[in-house]
């Protein structure tokens, strides 16, 4: 199984600086959502970034335990700034016939099959209060999704997912086989909605 179109859209929207960051290469996908303000959250959400690139650079042979650790060295270099930054992260390699996932904040994963939907990380935290993070806590969920060709993964961070509604979401995604024009429609809505944060939506289709 491998990615065989994706759509990546990330936009400042009505903020002043772009906190967010993503990444789609070599069958690994990833979004993250930086936190500290301003200089120090963008510093942090490319740190994961770099750390994911870098684990990915090599070839993989435990996806869950390569991206576990590049998330922990992304989180100790936030936390040696020692300047209050930190970032969510939501991670997903696709290898095999299966989606491994690792994640820590309140960035998502989505999985769309058949035409249901189905979220796949759980938020760490409440409202504007995370509690698990890069940066923070950095305690990584993981799971193992068993994949079949046609499927889709949806990553978004939350300007994207708090200003839709799930049925939306699901709708956006599932009415079109264009990876870019599902990643940009979850954009528009959300800004269309009001949302009031950055914006980053990346949507896969595997077979």
């Amino acid at each position: 199984m491998r990615i065989v179109s994706y759509g990546a859209v990330s936009v400042v929207g009505r903020r002043s600086n772009q906190e967010d960051a993503f990444l789609v290469k070599d069958g690994t996908i990833v979004v993250s959502d930086g936190m500290g303000g301003h200089a120090s959250g963008e510093l942090a959400s490319l740190a994961v970034i770099a750390e994911v690139e870098r684990a990915i650079s090599s070839p993989i042979i435990d996806p869950i335990h390569t991206i576990a650790g590049a998330l922990r060295e992304a989180d100790r270099k936030c936390k040696q700034a020692n300047d209050g930054r930190g970032a969510t992260a939501t991670v997903v390699v696709v290898k095999d016939e299966a989606a491994f996932i690792v994640h820590a904040g309140d960035t998502r994963c989505y999985h769309l099959k058949a035409g249901n939907l189905e979220q796949m990380t759980r938020d760490h935290g409440i409202g504007f209060y995370i509690d698990n993070a890069v940066g923070l806590l950095c305690m990584t969920e993981t799971h193992t999704l068993k994949l079949s060709p046609g499927d889709k993964l949806v990553l978004t961070s939350d300007g994207v997912h708090d200003a839709l509604d799930f049925d939306t979401l699901r709708l956006i995604v599932s009415e079109t086989d264009d990876a870019q024009k599902a990643a940009d429609g979850l954009v528009v809505e959300a800004l269309a909605a009001g949302s009031t944060d950055n914006c980053t939506a990346i949507v896969a289709i595997v077979g």
